[in-house]
């Protein structure tokens, strides 16, 4: 015997909501950068910077990218010469000891 499925309209909306939720965040992303800093504090850009302009205005930090963060690995830093991209989400982090050990998963939901 089969189960009934039943259309569930107020699924259905939750789903809707999600959906655009997505479409309106990924767009957002998509036409500027973030720099989420030590502080947290979460300064969004228009456009395109080259780390060393963050990097002047934030001193004994690094900057690294949230593509080259990942669970076991230290935090590489972007070179000061790179260009901040839109679309991307870089986080300003404090020059301490800790910041060149590898990445926790506690680490990362701090």
């Amino acid at each position: 015997m089969k189960p009934v499925v039943k259309y569930d309209p107020c699924y259905s909306n939750k789903l809707m909501k999600l959906m655009c939720f997505h479409k309106v965040f990924f767009k957002i992303l998509q036409n500027a950068l973030f720099l989420y800093n030590h502080l947290k504090r979460l300064e969004q850009l228009k456009e395109p910077i080259k780390a060393w302009q963050v990097l002047s205005e934030n001193p004994n930090c690094f900057i690294c990218s949230s593509e080259s963060m990942n669970v076991g690995s230290p935090m590489p830093p972007v070179t000061p010469n790179q260009e901040l991209e839109l679309g991307h989400i870089y986080f300003v982090m404090p020059l301490i000891p800790k910041s060149r050990l590898p990445l926790s998963l506690q680490d990362l939901g701090a």
